[in-house]
C-alpha cells in the first residue's frame, strides 16, 4: 500500500510526512504564486498539474507520483491573503487526499518593481476518511520585475516539515529544504498560466536517508 502526502504548496502551502507501515507518502510544493501579489479584496482560483516528491523513492521506485491540485485564494488586505488548497494522488489505488491553509504577507512599496512575501502554511493527509499524516511550512517568495507585459518570474526558498503517527513511533518525520523558481503569465484580463519548477533537498528519519528530489507543475487560474 502506498500513502500520500501534499503541500502545499502553495503559496501556494506545502507538507512532507513519513509513513511506518506505508512503502512512502508524498507532498507537493508547488507556490503558483500571481502576476502581482492579490490587493484587498482580490481572488483567484485555480487548478493544475503537478510531479509529487516522494519521501521515500526507493522504498517505491520512483521519485515522484503525478498529481492533480485546486487552490483558492483571497486577499484581506494589500498586505495579507489566504489560500486554501486541495490536492489528490492521481497514481494511488486508493482515496488519498489532502487539504491545506496558508497565510500569506506581502512587505510594503507596492511600487517596487521586485516584491518580497512571507507563507507560512499547514495541511493534513487524508485516506478516505482518516488522517494519515501532516506538516508545515515557512517560505519566503520574491516577485523578481516583469520581462515583458503580464509575464513575470519569481523565486522561493523555504523549509518544510512533515510527520505521521509520532504518539506510535517518533521517528516517522521528516524535513527539507525548498528551492524553486516559476513565471507567471497573465493571459488576459482574469486567466493567468503558472510554470514552476522546484528541488528539494528532504531527510527522511525513517530511514535516516536523504535525497535530492526535482519537481514540475503547470497550472491555470482565474481572477475574481
Amino acid at each position: 500500500m502506498k500513502i500520500h502526502l501534499r503541500n502545499i504548496s502553495y503559496l501556494y502551502l506545502i507538507v512532507i510526512g513519513l509513513s511506518g507501515c506505508a512503502s512512502s507518502l508524498v507532498y507537493s510544493p508547488s507556490m503558483q504564486l500571481p502576476v502581482q501579489p492579490l490587493k484587498k479584496e482580490q481572488g483567484q482560483a485555480g487548478f493544475g498539474i503537478v510531479m509529487l516528491p516522494e519521501t521515500r523513492p526507493a522504498a517505491v521506485g520512483q521519485k515522484n507520483s503525478l498529481g492533480a491540485e485546486g487552490f483558492l485564494r483571497y486577499a484581506f488586505s494589500n498586505n495579507f491573503s489566504l489560500q486554501a488548497r486541495y490536492w489528490h494522488d492521481l497514481e494511488s489505488d486508493n482515496n488519498l487526499y489532502g487539504a491545506s491553509l496558508a497565510g500569506t504577507y506581502v512587505f510594503e512599496d507596492s511600487n517596487s518593481a521586485t516584491r518580497y512575501g512571507l507563507t507560512c502554511a499547514t495541511g493534513v493527509l487524508f485516506n478516505s476518511s482518516s488522517s494519515e499524516g501532516g506538516g508545515t511550512a515557512l517560505i519566503c517568495s520574491i516577485w523578481l520585475p516583469e520581462f515583458s507585459t503580464g509575464l513575470r518570474p519569481y523565486c522561493s526558498l523555504g523549509a518544510i516539515i512533515g510527520y505521521r503517527h509520532l504518539n506510535t513511533n517518533p521517528k516517522e518525520w521528516g524535513a527539507g529544504l525548498l528551492v524553486q523558481g516559476g513565471i507567471g503569465w497573465k493571459l488576459s484580463s482574469v486567466w493567468t498560466l503558472h510554470l514552476e519548477g522546484s528541488f528539494i533537498g528532504q531527510m527522511n528519519s525513517y530511514d535516516d536517508i536523504s535525497h535530492g528530489i526535482p519537481s514540475v507543475s503547470i497550472a491555470a487560474s482565474i481572477a475574481f
